[in-house]
């Protein structure tokens, strides 16, 4: 199997003196006793100085039934940016601006967009904001806890319970050994159809058996197949690949607390779990011709298995069911006119939600 390795002045301020104090000439000093009178000066009257007045908030009037449908569509956001854009964001900015977008893109589609903008600049909006940031732990907390409960079997790590002292963690050790050398557990096997029509073993990136059942869990027992969405675009590619990466990164750590044999306590969020995340999503996009084919076949695969026959209308609109349908309709004389096509996909598309109505229906056309 070929491997696939991973790259791993403050401004001094001086002092400036004031102007220095006026002398009286000797004309103004000798004024009284020259007169026998005192100087006489206009009174400069006194005023307060003007104050800005205090602004008063504006009134917003939102029933708590559309702040709580708000606050439910910006979770789902939050969740879709995160596999869309990064499980590890480079600082708490980068989050703030994370989250801030789930919830401005929760308030556009609203029709009480005007009165929720306001809200949003209110406490009750920024502390909105501040759950939103909160989602990122608790998703990388679920991944790697899973992950920490997998690894074990995932990997054949079993202790040795017939040995006795080192010999027990012994061939663990050696094994995790071997898989964090050359990143094997990020890779599999799969048997495909070879150049002579037979069925072989072929080295697939990021295939191994572990990250694929961990999709499966992800994607289907936990529905996080709901936020990796298709917008008619090629970007459910890029948000499995960012999963994959992160998976792989819980799967190194949990590795690395078993390394001595038994379990160690270690943080996950880290300048190296951080780099090691980048750096399996570089490795995604630098892969050799062949090792991209494969790679990319084996996206479509997850998506096939896990996005689209995961979702509970799969049967209603599946295109493959409609093409058959409409094969019956015009070709094998059905008892249905042929207008009754149109109205099968019209009926079909209704049915689907709308951000997949625009890739269903490239698939038919």
């Amino acid at each position: 199997m070929q491997d696939w390795l991973l790259q791993v002045s403050n401004p001094e301020t001086k002092f400036v003196p004031g102007q220095p104090l006026q002398v009286p000439s000797n004309n103004e000093s000798n004024l009284q006793s020259a007169t026998g009178m005192a100087p006489s000066h206009t009174p400069i009257p006194l005023s307060t100085p003007p104050t800005i007045p205090a602004p008063h908030p504006t009134a917003v009037f939102l029933s708590a039934e559309v702040v709580e449908l708000i606050k439910s569509e910006a979770y789902t956001r939050m969740v879709r940016i995160i596999f869309d854009e990064t499980f590890f964001p480079a600082n708490e900015a980068t989050l703030n601006t994370m989250a801030e977008k789930a919830l401005d893109e929760a308030i556009a589609q609203s029709s009480n967009a005007a009165d929720l903008k306001k809200w949003k600049m209110r406490s009750e909006g920024q502390h909105e904001i501040s759950k939103l940031k909160g989602i990122l732990t608790r998703i990388r907390n679920e991944f790697k806890d899973l992950a920490l409960t997998s690894v074990i079997n995932a990997y054949l790590l079993d202790l040795a319970i017939d040995k006795r002292g080192s010999a027990r963690v012994a061939l663990r050790i050696e094994r995790i050994r071997s898989l964090l050398a050359n990143d094997s557990f990020l890779h599999g096997f799969m048997m495909l159809i070879g150049s002579d029509g037979q069925p072989r073993p072929f080295g697939i990136p990021f295939g191994s058996n572990a990250i694929i059942n961990m999709l499966e869990i992800i994607l289907s027992e936990k529905q996080y197949h709901r936020f990796v969405f298709y917008d008619g675009s090629e970007r459910w590619k890029n948000r499995l690949m960012n999963l994959i990466s992160f998976i792989s990164t819980t799967f190194k750590w949990a590795l690395g607390r078993y390394s001595t044999g038994r379990l160690l306590a270690a943080e996950f969020v880290t300048a190296e779990n951080t780099a090691f995340y980048q750096a399996v999503l570089r490795q995604m996009y630098q892969l050799s011709p062949l090792g991209m084919i494969y790679f990319d076949g084996l996206l479509i695969d997850l998506r096939d298995t896990f996005l689209m026959s995961a979702h509970p209308i799969y049967q209603a609109w599946n295109p493959s069911w409609i093409r058959e349908r409409a094969v019956e309709v015009l070709f094998e004389g059905g008892d249905v006119d042929e207008s009754s096509v149109g109205e099968v996909i019209l009926d079909t598309l209704l049915k689907v939600p709308l951000d997949l109505r625009k890739t269903l229906a490239s698939f038919l056309l």
